[in-house]
């Protein structure tokens, strides 16, 4: 099992994702993602596989343990675990999205909440029919924009980070 351990902070993050991003580990669900997707774009079939593994207790929201440090895991990692928090979900979508040949990322930042702004990561990427954001912990797809309180900070790819403007 793969899991990476660090204090918050952008060049870690990418450091991270470049270690975690293992298209590979979940190029298994390609052909059900392409199945599930019909006509609708390749994201909008993984968005489906995923609100699936949530129905059927496959994959669930599981927070980090509490502390300074973050805690982000690889694809296989997170499948045998059966799930994760926002960011090994994110990896998790990403990397599926990556295995169909879709430009995806990871995006890094907050989700407003009565309390303020809490951190949150999710998936933002371009697909065959254009933009789209996906959230992880639910599998819910968006295409064109990213729904009202959700505040980017930044784009995490292996290659690079790309900050908020």
């Amino acid at each position: 099992m793969t899991c990476i351990r660090f204090e918050p902070g952008f060049a870690a993050q990418a450091q991270a994702l470049a270690a975690l991003l293992r298209p590979h580990e979940i190029r298994d669900q390609v052909p059900t993602a392409r199945a599930l997707a019909r006509q609708l774009g390749f994201a909008n079939g993984v968005a489906s596989w995923l609100q699936i593994a949530f129905a059927l207790g496959t994959l669930r929201h599981l927070p980090d343990p509490e502390g300074r440090f973050d805690y982000w895991c690889s694809p296989a990692t997170t499948r045998f675990r059966r799930g994760g928090d926002c960011d090994d979900l994110s990896i998790l979508v990403t990397s599926l999205l990556r295995a169909g040949g879709v430009h995806a990322w990871v995006v890094i930042g907050g989700v407003a909440t009565q309390e303020g702004l809490a951190n949150h990561a999710w998936v933002e990427g371009v697909d065959e029919l254009g933009g789209f954001f996906i959230e992880a912990t639910t599998g819910k797809l968006l295409r064109t924009y990213r729904p009202l309180g959700y505040r980017e900070v930044a784009r995490v790819r292996p290659e690079y980070v790309e900050l908020a403007a």
